[in-house]
């Protein structure tokens, strides 16, 4: 007696379909700066062309009001502001490895150029750190494949609930505050826990989830009047691309929830900051066995041995223009002061005053 077998072909086809789609995937070789969002007041010109690797912390602090000469930061791609408005936090995301793949983002952007300068930030923090004397901006160093989760803010406790790198985030990916739990299996697509690969990708996305978390649990504290600088790096889609291909429909996945963890923490500094912040999301080719573009540096909030060294007093950039403008003001006023008394001593009651004039006519009534 013959026995009927029926296969269902439905899912093979769908799968088939899925894959005829992303087999014509384009690769983009080409790194690139994508301003994801910027003040109203702030506007950048779409034909400015490549920045160089090594102006992006200048960019950042012109932007932020700290300053950078002419003659080092040449790009013209940032155009002039108001200069009474300023953002309150400058937000930059590193994607390295990204040297065949497109984030896709919709608005403006610039290429980077290769001209073998790298992305540093060390500058531009340290910068931050002097400056506001009495405050403490939040600056803050985040690259969870490396190991690198460098804070400076007063308040010691605002990420005391991020990871510090994946080890200690795929731990979270099996708790009660997984990312797991709130995307959909279209979401997630192909991306299987189990996988180390796609394990690392997803661990890194949990640590910029809890890193949103955090910036919205601490909204207050935040609001302190002194500019924030924020540089995440994130490389782990390395990864996926090794281990899956870049024709895979996991990579299509994992760029997708790149996409959407991106977006999320846009709307976590929206809600922090409103419209009052920049953030840039920066595309890296780290290939051909570079170094990363991290640099690797202690905690901020470890204590400094030796700090008895009796250093004079650190100054504000603005010491010197403020000096200046209270000490000629000064000046000015008080030669107002004394031309106005010298006018009025010599001054000739009978002509120049008429109060004096009816003084004058009272005294010669009474003799």
């Amino acid at each position: 007696m013959a026995t009927s077998v029926n296969f269902s072909f439905r899912p093979a086809i769908h799968l088939i379909l899925l894959s005829l789609i992303f087999c014509s995937y384009q690769a983009n070789a080409n790194q690139q700066v994508y301003i994801v969002h910027s003040p109203k007041y702030m506007s950048f010109d779409s034909k400015a062309g490549a920045i160089s690797p090594r102006q992006l912390s200048q960019l950042n602090a012109v932007a932020l009001g700290i300053g950078a000469s002419s003659e080092d930061f040449s790009w013209k791609g940032l155009k002039s502001g108001n200069p009474f408005h300023l953002p309150e936090a400058s937000i930059v995301v590193l994607l390295e490895n990204f040297q065949e793949l497109d984030i896709d983002y919709s608005g403006q952007a610039f290429p980077l150029e290769k001209d073998g300068s790298n992305v540093d930030f060390s500058g531009l923090e340290e910068e931050l750190k002097t400056m506001f004397v009495g405050q403490t901006p939040l600056v803050l160093e985040l690259a969870p494949e490396h190991s690198v989760m460098d804070i400076h803010s007063e308040d010691q406790q605002l990420f005391t609930d991020v990871p510090a790198d994946l080890e200690a985030a795929k731990k979270l990916l099996t708790g009660s505050r997984s990312i797991l739990l709130d995307l959909s299996p279209v979401d997630l697509g192909l991306l299987n826990l189990t996988v180390a690969a796609d394990q690392a990708f997803l661990a890194e996305m949990q640590i910029v989830t809890e890193f949103g978390r955090a910036l919205k649990r601490n909204k207050q504290s935040l609001k302190d009047g002194v500019p924030d600088l924020m540089v995440i790096t994130l490389s782990s889609i390395r990864h996926v691309v090794k281990h899956h291909g870049l024709q895979s429909l996991q990579l299509h996945n994992a760029l997708t929830l790149l996409r959407m963890t991106l977006y999320e923490l846009g709307q976590s500094l929206e809600l922090v900051y409103g419209d009052n912040y920049l953030h840039e999301t920066v595309t890296l080719d780290t290939s051909g066995g570079e170094l990363p573009l991290v640099r690797k540096a202690r905690s901020l909030l470890e204590v400094v041995a030796g700090g008895d060294l009796n250093l004079a007093s650190a100054y504000s950039q603005s010491f010197a223009p403020i000096f200046n403008i209270i000490l000629w003001t000064s000046i000015v006023l008080a030669l107002a002061v004394f031309a106005v008394s010298y006018g009025i001593w010599v001054m000739d009651p009978g002509r120049d005053s008429v109060i004096y004039r009816m003084t004058s006519q009272r005294i010669k009534k009474d003799q």
